[in-house]
């Protein structure tokens, strides 16, 4: 099954304000042959909240399609700590979609860092989104996100260590937090 109808069927059983969240957020020609495909399933009558095609729920994407060999090594090589830090505030959500895309080296140990119950719905969403599968360019932006925050929490760690002060952060907060105070330190 091409990737745009099997990208079309994902997006078509999104609530509609997940639908233009997520369309807004891929090129524009990416969006057009999308939402022709979408328009065409709900003229067919299609169910949005019917059963995936088996194509769709035993697929995993082409980790190659994502991001160059280089920076996927990048992230695999990672230690579980280092994703710990810039994945353990994450909503679980998030961290399933990092976690279904590749079978990290890290991913059975950084799943023992979370709580049982967190673990648990860890594990749901990663089974559901294996099962239900992502467009690539959101797996992309994703996979992108995550490596340019590693590398920056490298570059951030090697400054620190050069540096004869210390200075703290705050270890709560996900992504924003981390955003915000990058802009202003403590």
């Amino acid at each position: 099954m091409p990737a745009y109808r099997k990208a079309a069927l994902s997006i078509y059983s999104l609530h509609k304000k997940d639908q233009e969240w997520l369309l807004a957020r891929v090129s524009s020609q990416h969006r057009a042959a999308l939402k022709a495909l979408l328009k065409e399933l709900k003229t067919l009558g299609i169910p949005r909240h019917g059963i995936m095609p088996r194509s769709i729920q035993e697929s995993e994407p082409d980790i190659q399609l994502l991001l160059p060999e280089q920076e996927i090594q990048l992230l695999d090589n990672a230690s579980e700590t280092e994703i710990f830090q810039l994945l353990g505030q994450e909503p679980e959500s998030v961290v399933a979609v990092i976690l279904s895309l590749y079978r990290w080296q890290w991913s059975t140990a950084l799943r023992r860092r979370f709580s049982p119950a967190k673990q648990k719905t860890i594990a749901r969403y990663v089974k559901t989104a294996r099962r239900n599968g992502y467009s690539m360019d959101l797996g992309r932006a994703i996979l992108a996100s995550l490596n340019r925050m590693l590398q920056d929490a490298r570059q951030h760690e090697n400054e620190r260590n050069a540096d004869t002060r210390v200075v703290t952060y705050s270890t709560r907060g996900g992504m924003w937090h981390r955003a915000w105070r990058a802009l202003w330190p403590a």
